[in-house]
C-alpha cells in the first residue's frame, strides 16, 4: 500500500534546473550489425568518385537485355551429315538404287499415300539425280527394264500375254 497520503497541493514536482545547467550527452554506441539492411536489393550503391571502372549493380529481379528471337533460326553448331563420296557413277548409282528409304516412299506414294514435304523433296533429289547418273553412264531406263527378263523366251511369252490382254472381246463378237 501507499506509505503516504496523497495531496491535493499545485506546486513542483521535482527540483528546479539552473539556467546554466547543460546536459553532457553520452557518446552513441554503434551497434553491432546482423545481416544485410533492410531493402538492400532495392538500394542502388553509390559510386565512389576515385574507381572509374565500378559496374553499377542493376535490379537482380530484372532479366536479361539480350533480344531474343522468336522464329527458329538454324543452329550453327548443329554437325552436318559430311556427304558420302564415290568413286564411281557406278556406285553412286548402285547406292541410289538399293536406298531402303527411297523405296520405302515410293511404295508409299504408289499406294496412294501423302509424304510429307521434306520427304517429297528426298525422292525429287534421288531420282534427278539418278536421271544424270543414267544419261551419264549412257543407260537407257526403258532397256534397263527389258534387260531384266530372263532370255527371249520370257519377252515373247510377256509380248504375247500382253497382247492377249488388249484384245477387245467387244469388238470379236461383231465377226
Amino acid at each position: 500500500m501507499a506509505s503516504g497520503k496523497k495531496s491535493r497541493k499545485i506546486g513542483l514536482i521535482g527540483v528546479r534546473k539552473s539556467p546554466d545547467f547543460k546536459r553532457v550527452e553520452k557518446e552513441k554506441r554503434n551497434k553491432k550489425l546482423l545481416g544485410k539492411p533492410a531493402g538492400s536489393r532495392n538500394n542502388q550503391p553509390v559510386a565512389s568518385d576515385g574507381a572509374k571502372n565500378t559496374k553499377i549493380n542493376n535490379d537482380p529481379r530484372l532479366g536479361s537485355k539480350k533480344p531474343v528471337d522468336l522464329f527458329a533460326q538454324p543452329n550453327p553448331l548443329e554437325k552436318v551429315k559430311p556427304k558420302i563420296k564415290f568413286f564411281t557413277p557406278e556406285q553412286e548409282l548402285a547406292n541410289i538404287e538399293n536406298d531402303e528409304k527411297l523405296s520405302l516412299l515410293i511404295n508409299k506414294l504408289d499406294s496412294g499415300q501423302d509424304v510429307d514435304r521434306a520427304s517429297q523433296h528426298y525422292i525429287d533429289e534421288k531420282l534427278k539425280r539418278h536421271k544424270q547418273l543414267c544419261e551419264m553412264l549412257g543407260i537407257d531406263e526403258d532397256n534397263a527394264r527389258d534387260d531384266d527378263s530372263n532370255g527371249d523366251e520370257a519377252s515373247d511369252e510377256d509380248d504375247l500375254l500382253a497382247t492377249f490382254e488388249r484384245i477387245n472381246v467387244n469388238k470379236l463378237n461383231d465377226f
